[in-house]
C-alpha cells in the first residue's frame, strides 16, 4: 500500500507540474541569460534586446525559427570535432523549451529570486585603463560597398605595459563590421595613416607579397558578438615601451553617409608578480601556403593549404581565423614529430558575418617541430550567393573585401611544467 501511494504521489505531482506548464521566469529566462543577452540587451549590438519578458514574448515566433535552424545563437565551429570554452550552442531540449512555451500561450509566471547576484562583464580590478581613439573620424559617404580603411594610431607609451583585456568598442555599429588591431614596435617612420586621404597609400597591399605590414604583430580585434578579449588570469600580453598602433577597419556598406570614431581601451595590470606574457603564431595566405602563390581563378572552387613549424613547446590557450566571401570551409589541425594529430578547429559552413575568438578548456599542449595544417575552401563561382563579383573575377590577397584573406592566429605561452592540468579561468 505504501507503494502505490508513492506512486500515485508522483502521478499527482507530476500531472500538476504539467498542467502549469512552462512560463517565461522559470523555464525560458534561464536559457536566454545563458545564451541570448549578452548581445541583446537594451542599446546593444543586436536590434533587439531579449533581457524582458515582453521582448522575449514579442519575437517569439521568430525565435522559433532561428533556433530551430540553428541561425542563432551564432556558433560556426564544429562542436563533433572540437569543443570551446565560449562556445554558444542551445541544446536540442533547450530548442524544444523554447518552442513548447511559444505553443503554450507564453506564460511569464512568476519572478524566481536569484540567489546568486548577475555577473557584469567588468570582473576585474586593473591598475589603469588606456584611452586610444582613432585620432580623427571616419564618414563612408553614401558607398553601397564594403570598405577597408587603415589608421596608423600614436600611443605615447613611455613604459612597457602589460595588458589582460583588450576592449575596442565600434563607434558607430551601423558600419563597423569588424576591426583588427596591430601593434608596431619597429620605431621605423611610418606614414601618417590617421591624415585623410592617407588610408589606400601605395604599396600597403598584399598583391605583390610585399608589404609594410610584416613589421607590424596582430594583438587584437573587434568582432560582431565580442564586447572584449580578455587572456587568462595569469597572462598578460605585452605592449613595449615607444610602440604604436595600427587600426584596420572594416566598414559594412551603407546606402547613406555614416561616420566613425572608434575608441580602442588598453586595461593595465602593474602588479607582475608571477605572471606570464601571452604571445602569438600566425599564419597568412599570402606567405605560409604549402606550394605556390594564393591565386582564386573565376569560375573554379580551390581549396588552399597553409603549414608551419612550431619551433618551442607551447601551451596555447585560444585561437582566431579570419577569411572574406569567397571562404566556405575551414579546418586546422596540428600534426606533431611522433605523428600525432591535435584537432584546432573546423568550420563546415564559414559565415563572414559571425568570426569568434575560439578559447580552450584548458592549455592545449604543442610540442616543439610540430606542423600547423591550416586548409579553407574557397568558391569563386556564381553559385556562391556570398559572391562580392557578379560575373565572378580573379582573386588575389588583399583587404579589399572583393579579394580574399586566408589567416590563423594562435595565442600561447611557452610551455611550462604542469600546463597539461590546468584549467582555464577567463
Amino acid at each position: 500500500m505504501k507503494h502505490l501511494f508513492f506512486v500515485y504521489f508522483i502521478f499527482m505531482f507530476s500531472s500538476s507540474m504539467a498542467q502549469k506548464g512552462l512560463t517565461y521566469n522559470r523555464s525560458i529566462k534561464p536559457i536566454f541569460e545563458k545564451h541570448c543577452t549578452s548581445c541583446h540587451f537594451e542599446n546593444g549590438f543586436s536590434p533587439f534586446s531579449l533581457d524582458s519578458y515582453l521582448s522575449v514574448k514579442n519575437h517569439s515566433d521568430f525565435i522559433c525559427h532561428l533556433v530551430e535552424n540553428r541561425i542563432m545563437p551564432p556558433w560556426t565551429a564544429d562542436t563533433s570535432y572540437r569543443t570551446f570554452k565560449n562556445q554558444n550552442v542551445l541544446s536540442k531540449n533547450e530548442i524544444k523549451i523554447i518552442q513548447q512555451w511559444s505553443k503554450e500561450g507564453r506564460i511569464e509566471g512568476e519572478e524566481i529570486v536569484q540567489v546568486q547576484k548577475k555577473q557584469t562583464y567588468i570582473n576585474r580590478q586593473f591598475d589603469s585603463t588606456w584611452c586610444i581613439p582613432m585620432v580623427r573620424s571616419y564618414t563612408v559617404k553614401d558607398l553601397n560597398q564594403d570598405l577597408f580603411k587603415r589608421f596608423y594610431v600614436k600611443t605615447n607609451f613611455v613604459k612597457d605595459v602589460y595588458v589582460s583585456r583588450f576592449e575596442f568598442r565600434p563607434g558607430n555599429k551601423n558600419i563597423v563590421h569588424h576591426s583588427e588591431v596591430f601593434l608596431d614596435s619597429s620605431g621605423q617612420n611610418f606614414p601618417d595613416l590617421s591624415i585623410p586621404g592617407n588610408e589606400q597609400i601605395p604599396g600597403m597591399n598584399y598583391e605583390a607579397r610585399i608589404t609594410g605590414l610584416n613589421n607590424f604583430k596582430y594583438i587584437t580585434g573587434w568582432l560582431p558578438g565580442e564586447m572584449y578579449e580578455e587572456f587568462p588570469k595569469g597572462i598578460y600580453s605585452k605592449i613595449p615601451k615607444g610602440s604604436n598602433m595600427f587600426f584596420l577597419m572594416h566598414y559594412a556598406s551603407t546606402p547613406i553617409e555614416e561616420t566613425d570614431s572608434s575608441v580602442f581601451f588598453v586595461h593595465e595590470k602593474k602588479n607582475l608578480k608571477g605572471i606570464r606574457v601571452a604571445k602569438t603564431i600566425d599564419i597568412h595566405g599570402h606567405r605560409d601556403l604549402d606550394n605556390g602563390s594564393f591565386y582564386i581563378p573565376k569560375d573554379s572552387v580551390v581549396s588552399l593549404h597553409c603549414r608551419k613549424v612550431i619551433k618551442e613547446d607551447i601551451s596555447a590557450f585560444s585561437l582566431l581565423v579570419h577569411a572574406h566571401h569567397l571562404a566556405k570551409s575551414m579546418l586546422a589541425y596540428v600534426v606533431t614529430s611522433k605523428n600525432d594529430t591535435i584537432p584546432l578547429l573546423k568550420i563546415p559552413k564559414w559565415n563572414f558575418n559571425w568570426q569568434f575568438i575560439y578559447k580552450f578548456k584548458k592549455f592545449e599542449i604543442i610540442p616543439k617541430n610540430s606542423i600547423i595544417h591550416y586548409f579553407v575552401e574557397y568558391d569563386n563561382t556564381i553559385n556562391n550567393l556570398e559572391n562580392p563579383n557578379f560575373p565572378p573575377k580573379d582573386i588575389h590577397y588583399s583587404f579589399e573585401a572583393d579579394q580574399e584573406m586566408m589567416e590563423l592566429f594562435i595565442y600561447y605561452v611557452p610551455y611550462s611544467k604542469g600546463d597539461e592540468k590546468v584549467p582555464l579561468d577567463y
